[in-house]
């Protein structure tokens, strides 16, 4: 949805041959929609960004504002409030998310591990932590290429277990831990 956003805040078609109408020539950078969130913390409209309105609509900001006025809610009139309605609705699916998992598995789970290009945005890490009131460690921007590597290690016999598998990685990596405050 961010990415979605940025590109379409930026100009760039979302669909193809569809150029926005929100673009105003400026280029927003991720920074930029964060700063912009956090200038609209007080903005509380959320989204189901489960919702299959929001897979490939013609504008993503078109289906936020119009999720929110269906909904009866507050619609987001800034890029600022868009952003930030995006935001606390991500993370309260990543808290129904470890509750579902709390559910079906019947464990207890101690803190959330973002990888990948998402784990570089620490307000929507930080706006995780406190939505799901676990720390969250920020780790591997090229988790998948990581994790086939290890996967690789272990089969090969580099590593004589997962356990010691996930200590080089944690002494490889910089992992960024994000907690309540």
């Amino acid at each position: 949805m961010i990415q979605s956003i940025r590109r379409e805040l930026n100009g760039t078609a979302y669909v193809a041959g569809r150029v926005s109408k929100y673009a105003d020539g400026k280029q927003w950078g991720f920074p930029d929609l964060i700063d912009a969130a956090k200038g609209a913390q007080d903005f509380t409209s959320t989204v189901d960004v489960n919702n299959d309105s929001f897979l490939a609509p013609n504008s993503m900001i078109g289906a936020v504002k119009q999720f929110c006025e269906k909904s009866g809610q507050a619609v987001p009139g800034t890029v600022g409030e868009i952003m930030q309605c995006v935001y606390l609705s991500l993370s309260m699916c990543y808290a129904e998310a470890v509750k579902t998992l709390i559910r079906l598995t019947g464990k207890t789970y101690t803190s959330i591990n973002i990888v990948g290009g998402g784990c570089q945005d620490m307000y929507l890490n930080e706006m995780t932590a406190v939505t799901t009131g676990l720390p969250v460690y920020a780790e591997l921007v090229e988790g998948t290429a990581i994790g086939n590597f290890i996967v690789q290690m272990i089969s090969g016999g580099e590593f004589e277990s997962l356990q010691q598998a996930r200590d080089a990685v944690r002494e490889s990596f910089e992992i960024r831990e994000v907690t309540v405050q």
